[in-house]
């Protein structure tokens, strides 16, 4: 409103509306809050303008932490190596309008990362926004079996050989391995990475209580065929995080020569 005043006790008012023109940035993360290690992780970073102006020279910034790798980023994201920050640059950014790029990161370190978006315009304009994504290890383990010798003659012997490899990013924990010989094949001896037992025909190995990411360890159990035919030995093994055995069968023939 506005008043004017003077002598005499005059007075005049007029009211008037005035609209204050400003831009303003809002910044979004979208993707996920877990990840495993190295497996890609996608993100959307939205870009808004809800102001009553446009934002004019918007700079866009990603900052990723030591446990982010940069993978890759669309709409002309450039990455700084020495500051790991990706940037995104417009001229112009219309009143109510939004726009999006996407960037693509490696998590290579366990733990909580920090990812964060920041935007900066003209007129001293800034948002910014954080998203903790949890970084975890998985154990992924591979086994094979096979026999050294096949077909077998009665009363001959072969060796079972069983490689375990753990193809994850998180050491593999209390891996026990269980062989089922059918009746027809006799235990011999077994080795192997901790110490076993015979029972009856299933020959049981202790508990390794740790198999190292990309580690790799052999168990071998030695039989002789005591009856001709194709015998098929079973192998299961389990682990902290196997928790329903996974089972193998290898065949080996065995045959009289008489």
């Amino acid at each position: 409103m506005l008043a004017a005043r003077a002598d005499g006790n005059l007075k005049v008012e007029d009211a008037q509306q005035f609209e204050i023109l400003s831009p303003q940035l809002q910044v979004q993360i979208d993707g996920p809050a877990k990840r495993f290690l190295e497996r890609e992780a996608a993100y959307t970073i939205t870009i808004a303008n809800p102001g009553t102006a446009p934002a004019q020279n918007v700079h866009l910034t990603a900052a990723l932490p030591p446990g982010l790798k940069f993978v890759r980023a669309n709409n002309a994201g450039s990455y700084d190596e020495a500051t790991r920050t990706v940037h995104w640059m417009l001229a112009e950014l219309p009143v109510r309008q939004q726009g999006q790029v996407e960037l693509v990161v490696m998590p290579i370190e366990e733990g909580t990362q920090p990812l964060t978006a920041s935007a900066r315009a003209d007129l001293g304009i800034t948002a910014e926004e954080e998203l903790a994504v949890n970084v975890e290890g998985i154990a992924a383990i591979l086994f094979q079996v096979a026999d050294t010798n096949d077909p077998v003659v009665l009363g001959g012997e072969t060796t079972y050989e069983i490689r375990v490899r753990n193809q994850g990013t998180k050491a593999a924990t209390n891996v026990q391995l269980l062989a089922v010989l059918p009746p027809e094949l006799q235990p011999v001896a077994a080795d192997g990475p901790t110490a076993n037992h015979v029972n009856g025909n299933e020959i049981i190995f202790d508990k390794l209580s740790q198999l190292a990411p990309k580690a790799e360890t052999t168990y071998r159990i030695r039989v002789k065929g005591v009856q001709p035919g194709d015998q098929r030995v079973r192998v299961q093994l389990l682990s902290d995080d196997i928790r329903v055995p996974v089972t193998k069968e290898e065949s080996t023939q065995v045959y009289s020569d008489r």
